[in-house]
C-alpha cells in the first residue's frame, strides 16, 4: 500500500498492481477534481481500482450500484412517505410527522456529499442507466449540489469525493457525458 502523505498521490494498494499510465491518470483526476471514467470488459479490475483509491489514500468507500430502472433522484436521496403515512395513521408513532426531513434518507451520492471526510465514490457499470440519468448525474456533480424539493433545502458537498464511474462499454456513453471525465480503458 502506498500513499504519498505530502500529496495525497495514488500508486497502487496492497491487493492492486497498478500500470504507470493508469496511476497517472488516477492523480490527474484527482488533482482536476473529474470524474475518472473506466471502461473495460468486465473482470479488468475497474471497480476493484476505486477500492484500491479507498484503501491506499485511507477514505471510506461508498459504491453506487447502476441499475437499469433507477432514477437520479434515488441516487441523491430518498422520501419515504409510506411510513410517514403509516406514523400519521397510527397515533403511537415516535415521530412528528410534520417533520418531513425524518423522513428523508440520503441515496449514495448524498452520503457522499454529507460525509464527514473525503470519500471515493464509485459509480459502477453507468453503462446501465439511461442517457437522461448519466447527464444529469454529472450536472449534479459538477454543481456539487442538489436540492430535495420536498423540504425545500440544497444539500451542498461538505468535500468533493474521488469519483470513480466504471463502464463494461455495453451501450454507448453520450458525448457530453464522455466530454466532462477523464477517460481510461483497461485492457485484460
Amino acid at each position: 500500500m502506498t500513499k504519498d502523505k505530502e500529496t495525497n498521490r495514488f500508486a497502487g494498494a496492497s491487493r492492486y498492481v497498478l500500470d504507470e499510465e493508469l496511476a497517472k491518470i488516477v492523480n490527474i483526476s484527482m488533482a482536476l477534481e473529474m470524474p475518472l471514467l473506466l471502461k473495460g470488459e468486465p473482470g479488468t479490475g475497474k471497480t476493484m481500482l476505486a477500492h484500491a483509491i479507498a484503501e491506499a489514500l485511507g477514505m471510506p468507500l461508498i459504491v453506487l450500484n447502476v441499475k437499469s430502472s433507477m432514477k437520479l433522484v434515488e441516487a441523491l436521496y430518498q422520501y419515504d412517505t409510506l411510513t410517514r403515512l403509516n406514523d400519521s395513521r397510527f397515533a403511537d408513532s415516535k415521530r412528528d410527522v410534520s417533520r418531513i426531513e425524518d423522513y428523508i434518507r440520503m441515496g449514495k451520492i448524498g452520503q457522499a456529499f454529507s460525509a464527514e471526510t473525503r470519500t471515493v465514490l464509485l459509480i459502477d457499470e453507468i453503462d446501465k442507466a439511461d442517457t437522461d440519468f448519466q447527464d444529469d448525474m454529472l450536472d449534479v456533480l459538477d454543481q456539487m449540489e442538489f436540492d430535495i424539493i420536498e423540504i425545500d433545502k440544497t444539500v451542498s458537498a461538505r468535500h468533493r469525493p474521488v469519483i470513480v464511474i466504471t463502464s463494461n462499454a455495453k451501450k454507448d456513453l453520450s458525448d457530453p457525458f464522455l466530454g466532462r471525465c477523464n477517460f481510461h480503458h483497461i485492457a485484460f
